[in-house]
């Protein structure tokens, strides 16, 4: 009270203090903006709702979202029974999906919203198709969306399909299929929630689903071929080698690396212990296939289920941690992932996150694969950018984890959290102060090292996100000076043939003048 008592009136109306909070407006998500709404869903029109009550509606959407949003099926009861003459549904579902879509983040979970159209579409018989609308149309424009939008309607909207026997009408976003390059965007967004669907349920399942000139764009495949893996490898170089020349030499080598992964097989299946697996892999493998043969080796015993993937790789553990020693072997067992499990996004995000978190391998050998990728045709593919996020959000958890042990053991050192005098004496006290000093101290360290870890990982990121940019901008601007030259020498070759034949016409007129002469 004494310091705002020396304040002037300027300072205490609020003028120049600075933490005042302001509201800025924010843009309001639309979908439907015509007076009568018409869809092909609905046999019947929709009735325009003036402006107040629409934003009485949505607002009343939004604070049930923030207040109940730990009971999504009480928030639809609420949005069931508002009490509006005229359908208020279009409104709803339009708040609801510019919640989802909204940037930075959601202001609540993303599963809040899904699981309340869930349950809007069981509910009310009018929701499904307005919601089909809404779909259509976010469809639509789906090329101007920001990725991050772009992504996350495509989890949404594979998770809602997911709950629905992964019916949707596929037929009529036939017109992407005529052409393909026009809407390039399109067919992308649709073979994402294709993939994403494959995670939710069987590919066989979601392949019925799915109408015959659709399911070009299904590439998952669930199960893994060691011998397509050694020849992807042979090609690549696995690891840095040289690659190999000539279909005849790929097939040969990919052929003696198949028999030695093989042969570790075989030693698998007899359950001999990780040393003993080192031990006859320096003997029988040459030295620079170890950690190629090694990892193969363990995919390939995994491929029967996942729970038989999860108990090899915790089995045969130590031998990888022995035998990837540096940022190479880092670099083999990603490629060894990649090869197997291509045609499996699912696979590849699982593997990669399981093996940063035992230290197979570290975050920085995943951001360098993952923009290694750059010339494939891969690299534009959401998964590839969710292993990116998921090794940027462990550094991150990792540091966070490590500040909240650090807060823990402080108050312990200033004596909260530990016994007083009535539990344990003032020795057994001092001792476990002393302790929890210790472990601040420890625990300072660790933040500090992985805060320079956490920044140099981001600036890699950034470098090679900027190296990526620059090198495709002059790809495409090699293409487009290209494609200029090439559409004027079109332009004049027409030009000269089209003289050509005036020239043909004007000496057939001048004959026909001489002949009538």
């Amino acid at each position: 009270k004494g310091e705002e008592g020396g304040k002037g009136k300027g300072e205490r109306d609020g003028k120049d203090n600075k933490s005042l909070p302001y509201s800025f407006l924010a843009p309001i998500f639309t979908l439907f903006h015509n007076y009568i709404i018409r869809t092909q869903y609905l046999d019947t029109e929709l009735e325009y709702i003036d402006l107040p009550s629409r934003l009485i509606i949505r607002q009343t959407t939004i604070d049930l979202l923030l207040a109940l949003h730990a009971n999504p099926k009480l928030i639809v009861t609420h949005l069931l029974s508002l009490p509006f003459e005229s359908p208020h549904f279009h409104v709803v579902v339009e708040t609801l999906l510019g919640e989802l879509l909204r940037l930075p983040s959601p202001r609540v979970h993303e599963m809040v919203c899904s699981a309340v159209l869930i349950n809007l579409c069981k509910g009310h018989a009018q929701v499904p198709p307005i919601l089909a609308e809404c779909i259509d149309r976010v469809f639509l424009d789906v090329h101007h969306m920001d990725r991050e939008c772009a992504d996350r309607f495509t989890q949404w909207f594979a998770l809602h399909l997911s709950n629905f026997q992964f019916q949707w009408g596929w037929s009529s976003w036939e017109f992407a299929l005529e052409n393909q390059d026009k809407h390039r965007f399109r067919l992308a967004f649709m073979s994402e929630v294709i993939t994403k669907l494959c995670r939710l349920s069987y590919c066989e399942r979601v392949r019925d689903t799915l109408p015959e000139e659709f399911r070009f764009l299904l590439t998952v495949v669930s199960t893994a071929s060691l011998s397509d893996a050694t020849r992807r490898l042979v090609a690549l170089g696995g690891g840095g080698r040289e690659g190999v020349g000539g279909e005849e030499g790929i097939s040969t080598e990919a052929g003696n690396l198949m028999s030695d992964v093989k042969d570790v097989f075989g030693f698998m299946a007899k359950k001999l212990g990780a040393e003993d697996l080192v031990e006859r892999l320096r003997v029988e493998v040459d030295v620079g296939l170890h950690v190629k043969v090694l990892t193969l080796s363990v995919l390939n015993f995994g491929t029967k289920s996942l729970s038989h993937l999860v108990a090899n790789i915790d089995r045969y553990l130590p031998a990888l941690l022995k035998l990837v020693v540096d940022s190479d072997d880092r670099g083999v067992v990603l490629d060894c992932i990649d090869a197997m499990w291509r045609k499996s996004p699912q696979h590849q995000v699982f593997l990669c996150d399981k093996f940063l978190h035992l230290g197979v391998i570290d975050n920085f050998s995943i951001v360098n694969w993952v923009f290694s990728q750059d010339e494939n045709e891969n690299f534009t593919d959401a998964y590839l950018w969710e292993i990116l996020n998921n090794t940027i959000k462990q550094t991150l958890d990792r540091l966070t984890t490590l500040q909240q042990l650090k807060r823990e053991a402080e108050r312990k050192a200033e004596g909260w959290g530990v016994g007083g005098e009535e539990e344990m004496g003032n020795g057994d006290m001092e001792k476990k102060t002393e302790d929890a000093r210790e472990e601040v101290k420890r625990l300072s360290g660790e933040i500090e090292s992985a805060t320079v870890e956490k920044k140099q990982l981001l600036l890699v990121i950034f470098q090679r996100f900027t190296i990526s940019i620059n090198n495709h901008l002059e790809k495409y601007e090699a293409e487009q000076i290209e494609r200029k030259e090439r559409e004027a020498k079109e332009k004049e070759e027409q030009e000269n043939h089209k003289k050509s034949d005036n020239d043909e016409e004007m000496g057939d007129e001048e004959k026909e003048k001489e002949k009538e002469k």
